[in-house]
């Protein structure tokens, strides 16, 4: 008989696999073994009740990146699992789609966030998502979550903690939610790794970073701009109040079509609105085409009515002007009070200079997943890291700085100028 040679369960492992719970959270230190848990979930099904590969379910597994998935071994492991069914003609393997399909039925495919080919899909039975504190919040929520919808199929976050980013959020509510479970376990769990080895490796590595990555720890990002006192739910619509009246407000727009785009960025709207003091803040990030930058700007500048729209020059002077023209022209719209604007510094020390507005709490969001988004990539920022997605805060300080500029414009006397 042909043998699908799928990793046998840990002890540790147990009560994760034997978990009846739709949606399940592992935020488990390094070598946990939360890998080989996933493997069994897609292969195997879990809970007695959620389906695998063998029970005929249609899987996908998702890597925040290449260098992440080529490090996590999953599809290499994969093809082993299968390699007998293969040679028998009973399983199909295709490098080019990282995908394994069973003659019988089930499926698995493996991705990145993104590469070629869209997460969005249906159908889907269930789906792993690896090193989850390092996927954007919106694969999860746009892209994947509503593929689960028809089959109700289940989902594993498996990570280790990441900062008090959008997985630890989850964590907290997924703590107290119907058909969801959480695991937070240090990585000493794993029989196979010893005490010997984890007092050698933080020895190596210091406590800080010790206890995020082996004691699965929510804290502080290492090398983030901003603490993590300085984001809370202060920061959207506090008393879920939003100001009738604004003494003034500007747009700033981030296109992200310049020279040094990578693949995945987002265009970065946002509008802001001085009110008593208090700067509030409307927020649109998407993935997107020049064509839908500049339907969005129109139809945003429309509802909100901003004094001046900024834009970030490169992309402006590139691209958009000519298609503000020919767009505001084929509608009959009068011409958008848009100005653009040549960054002098780099990215690093505009997104520092939030630093007081935060700390004052004079920062207010209106709730949606475009503004948590911003805050997200306000805390996961670091100067000196990876400047992968922080495009909202680069446009929120250009919106607060133009802002500024417009009040200092009014207060010298030369407001209608």
């Amino acid at each position: 008989m042909l043998a699908i040679t799928v990793p046998k369960p840990l002890p540790h492992q147990l009560d994760v696999l034997n978990s009846t719970a739709r949606f399940k959270l592992l935020a488990c230190g390094r070598r946990w073994a939360k890998s080989s848990a996933g493997l069994q979930m897609i292969i195997r099904g879990h809970g007695g009740i959620r389906k695998g590969m063998l029970q005929g379910g249609r899987l996908l597994w998702v890597a925040p990146s290449a260098p992440q998935l080529e490090a996590s071994r999953i599809w290499p492991d994969l093809q082993r699992c299968f390699a007998g069914l293969r040679e028998a003609g009973l399983c199909d393997i295709r490098q080019d789609t990282r995908s394994i399909t069973l003659r019988k039925g089930g499926s698995v495919t493996v991705k990145c966030v993104g590469e070629p080919g869209s997460l969005r899909g249906s159908g889907l039975d269930g789906v792993v998502i690896d090193e989850a504190a390092w996927v954007p919040r919106d694969v999860w929520t746009d892209s994947i979550r509503p593929s689960l919808a028809d089959k109700q199929g289940w989902a594993a976050f498996l990570t280790s903690p990441n900062g008090k980013n959008w997985i630890y959020k989850l964590k907290e509510r997924a703590e107290s939610r119907q058909d969801w479970e959480v695991w937070q376990r240090p990585s000493s769990d794993n029989p196979l790794v010893t005490q010997a080895e984890l007092d050698a490796i933080r020895d190596e590595i210091g406590p800080i970073k010790f206890a995020q990555e082996h004691l699965a720890q929510f804290n502080d990002i290492e090398g983030a701009l901003f603490p993590s006192e300085y984001f809370g739910e202060w920061l959207f619509q506090p008393g879920g109040l939003w100001p009738d009246v604004f003494e003034m407000s500007v747009m700033f727009v981030d296109p992200s079509i310049g020279s040094e785009v990578r693949p995945g960025d987002y265009s970065a709207i946002q509008w802001a609105g001085l009110s008593s003091g208090e700067i509030w803040i409307e927020s649109n990030l998407d993935r997107r085409s020049p064509v839908r930058i500049v339907e969005d700007v129109v139809a945003m500048y429309q509802r909100l009515r901003p004094a001046l729209i900024g834009v970030e020059s490169n992309g402006f002077q590139a691209v958009l002007s000519d298609l503000f023209d020919m767009y505001c022209h084929q509608h009959g719209i009068p011409p958008l009070p848009l100005v653009p604007v040549h960054h002098s510094e780099n990215k690093a020390v505009r997104i520092q200079r939030l630093d007081p507005y935060l700390f004052r709490r004079k920062l207010h969001f209106k709730r949606s997943k475009s503004s948590e988004l911003t805050v997200d990539q306000m805390q996961m920022f670091q100067p000196k890291g990876s400047k992968e997605h922080d495009d909202g805060p680069d446009a929120l300080e250009g919106a607060i700085r133009l802002l500024n500029d417009l009040a200092a414009h009014y207060e010298r006397g030369d407001g209608d100028d």
